[in-house]
């Protein structure tokens, strides 16, 4: 015969039933658009620039493959999906001073093109952080010393991300 007092029951029981309640966890839910934010941004004397943003995706579409941007409409941008625009304070006024790659197909400035990673598993949403190494792309010689730049990311069904607006850097 098994007797079991009955103080410690609810307790045994509770320890059991911990791990099946929060054993399984719901997952992160990220809207299907990707949201971009801004993690940081290192400069160098040699003018080099290192940016880092974190993105999600809810359904995992950010990036693309090797010839993904072949025979895309209007491929001159959407072979591309990460945009950094670069500004300068010009006499009180920020400025666009990015290269536009359609109309100069030689001088691509701050489009880049980010690798897609599978996600994989019944779970498609993706998380990460971005490294994009500037290198000396984005310093123009220049009159004026302040810089902002505007990020944004765009997935593999063109939705774009909210527009990132840095601080103002002073160039080195």
């Amino acid at each position: 015969m098994i007797v079991v007092n009955k103080s410690k029951f609810p307790i045994a029981f509770a320890l059991l039933c911990y791990p099946l309640l929060f054993g399984c966890l719901k997952p992160e839910e990220f809207p299907n658009e990707p949201r971009i934010t801004f993690k940081s941004i290192e400069f160098d004397e040699s003018n080099n620039a290192i940016l880092r943003i974190d993105f999600t995706d809810g359904n995992g579409n950010f990036g693309l493959d090797e010839g993904d941007f072949e025979g895309r409409p209007d491929s001159c941008v959407t072979g591309y999906n990460l945009f950094i625009r670069q500004f300068e304070l010009q006499n009180g006024n920020w400025a666009d001073v990015t290269s536009d790659p359609c109309l100069d197909p030689e001088n691509i400035a701050l489009f880049y093109r980010v690798p897609w990673a599978k996600p994989s598993g019944q779970i498609k949403t993706q998380k990460g952080e971005i490294k994009v190494d500037l290198d000396q792309g984005w310093y123009l010689e220049s009159d004026f010393d302040t810089v902002r730049f505007e990020i944004t990311i765009m997935d593999r069904d063109f939705n774009k991300s909210n527009v990132l607006t840095t601080d103002y850097y002073l160039k080195p």
